[in-house]
């Protein structure tokens, strides 16, 4: 009930464009960030005069200090039934999915092949795998409480709240391990991401996915949401 409720609330009252259009774009945003944040408006408008957006709030994301909602598990069932909606399903030849840092992660692992294929296109903006010092930081966070609270990794005039739970990057690691042992990518499928990522450790994305979109430009945001600067794209 929870889910459908918030299921029905971003599909009814998500800011999207109101002409028809025959471009369709779903952006899912990443852990713990602040999609109202004024940086998102200029990337909101300019896909907004391509074509019909949606962009969901994830579980947990609704408002402040919910991190108890920000979990994977309950992050990927509103993603995957999102994506089955009937207002979703009946465009996917003509839709292009954004997915940033873990939706990025989350949606390809658990997006099936045969409904991956359907989209126009799926584009991976920065997947946080494997984040820089991952060993040392997934095991540090073997050994620490569930419920004790860290500083967040998501750029500080980007991110929701200053602090996550323990809990929530273990959730989090444990699909970075998925993603990392499954490196194909379908004709439709894309990553991109800046070689300077301040979350991401590139060139061992790199290796693990050779055909990954490096961006090399300047930005005047943080270069994991380089794509929110429109003269960095």
């Amino acid at each position: 009930m929870k889910f459908s409720l918030l299921l029905f609330f971003c599909l009814s009252f998500s800011p999207i464009s109101r002409a028809e259009k025959k471009e369709y774009f779903i952006y899912f945003h990443g852990l713990n960030s602040n999609i109202d944040s004024v940086a998102y408006h200029s990337f909101f408008r300019d896909l907004k005069q391509r074509g019909k957006l949606f962009r969901p709030k994830l579980p947990g994301h609704q408002k402040m200090n919910d991190q108890h909602n920000m979990e994977p598990t309950q992050i990927k069932s509103f993603m995957l039934k999102f994506l089955s909606h009937p207002a979703i399903a009946q465009n996917l030849d003509q839709t292009t999915i954004i997915a940033h840092s873990m939706s990025a992660i989350i949606l390809k692992n658990h997006l099936s092949i045969e409904v991956k294929n359907k989209f126009k296109k799926i584009i991976y903006y920065a997947p946080s795998a494997p984040p820089k010092y991952y060993f040392l930081f997934s095991l540090l966070t073997k050994w620490l409480p569930d419920q004790m609270q860290i500083t967040s990794r998501s750029p500080k005039n980007l991110r929701l709240n200053d602090y996550l739970l323990v809990k929530n990057y273990v959730g989090l690691f444990k699909e970075v391990e998925l993603f990392l042992t499954t490196p194909q990518l379908l004709p439709n499928e894309e990553i991109r991401i800046h070689e300077e990522d301040e979350v991401t450790n590139v060139p061992q994305l790199k290796s693990i996915f050779p055909g990954v979109r490096i961006n090399t430009k300047k930005c005047k945001v943080p270069k994991h949401a380089y794509f929110l600067d429109p003269l960095c794209v």
